[in-house]
């Protein structure tokens, strides 16, 4: 996805949460894709968000557990996340917080106008207040890059574009680690550390352009 894609992927997010959209999925697919881009975090631990894991005060949010499927009972969970650093916290940015307080504006206004809606708290939910599934998300997620003409990214990739964007502007690997919830450095390292080279290289050059190599 280009810069210029990732741009209009924000901004018809961000238009997504206006309530002249009439579906609580249509509403909820533009934070859902907002809050993936700007904290990177993981569907699963998106999806078992409650709003007690948010401080808005604070402006950060919680991750202390992961949406899970029971094969044989075909049901949701929440589980430990992947790893103990998977558990963290996530700084959250303007934009983030911004999302967040109008997708819970919307999401008051979906359960006054449900048929049933059992209260769960959760941050992201189905039409009657319960876990959405992921599966579900995906579906529409592909729906809405498609009516926009941007390329079919997957959800994980949502989370890969961000982290690739605060390597390439500087931001310590260390962080970026942080962020994702990664175990090891390592691994951090070998899914970006293609853009490590690139800033190298870029510093590389500006060498070039200071002493006229």
């Amino acid at each position: 996805m280009t810069k210029e894609q990732a741009k209009l992927l924000i901004e018809q997010s961000e238009n997504r949460l206006d309530e002249s959209f009439l579906f609580h999925s249509q509403r909820q697919i533009g934070a859902i894709t907002l809050l993936l881009i700007t904290t990177g975090i993981r569907i699963g631990e998106a999806l078992s968000l409650h709003w007690d894991d948010i401080d808005f005060e604070k402006k950060v949010l919680s991750v202390d557990a992961t949406l899970s499927y029971d094969i044989e009972d075909h049901v949701r969970f929440e589980a430990d996340p992947k790893s103990q650093s998977s558990k963290r916290e996530i700084a959250l940015s303007q934009l983030a917080l911004k999302t967040l307080s109008a997708h819970r504006i919307n999401q008051i206004e979906a359960r006054l106008e449900a048929p049933e809606w059992q209260d769960h708290n959760l941050v992201f939910t189905n039409t009657k207040g319960g876990h959405t599934w992921d599966s579900l998300v995906r579906a529409q997620l592909k729906k809405f890059l498609k009516y926009h003409d941007l390329p079919d990214v997957k959800l994980h990739d949502l989370r890969h574009n961000v982290s690739t964007a605060l390597i390439a502007a500087g931001t310590p690997t260390k962080t970026v680690q942080a962020l994702l919830g990664h175990t090891k450095i390592a691994m951090t390292m070998d899914l970006y550390g293609h853009v490590s080279h690139e800033i190298k290289q870029s510093a590389a050059d500006n060498v070039d352009q200071i002493f006229g190599g």
